[in-house]
């Protein structure tokens, strides 16, 4: 994939924002959207989110600086925190293909 000078990079979430929350979004749409992600901007959350799995198994994965932020978004969003490497996101998925 190219991407402009400038443009933030999927790949550059796990050094930059190390704590990461995924949460089940059915239908692979977000449920409140505008709240989410008005929230997610103002304590410091990633300027762009990554997904994870398929149609039945469909999670966004919401990334943040600081770790009390995480656990607030958790706690009044729901969704569970995962590791940032390549091997956990693997492990993820075939956890969320076995439910």
């Amino acid at each position: 994939m190219v991407y402009r000078k400038g443009e933030f990079q999927l790949s550059s979430l796990d050094s930059q924002y190390p704590f990461h929350i995924a949460r089940h979004s059915p239908n692979g749409k977000v449920p409140n959207l505008a709240e989410v992600d008005e929230f997610s901007r103002a304590f410091g959350g990633a300027p762009r989110h990554r997904s994870v799995g398929d149609w039945a198994t469909f999670h966004h994965i919401f990334c943040f600086k600081e770790e009390r932020y995480a656990k607030e978004f958790q706690e009044r969003f729901g969704g569970f925190p995962i590791e940032t490497t390549p091997k956990a996101r693997k492990a993820l998925l075939e956890r969320l293909r076995a439910k």
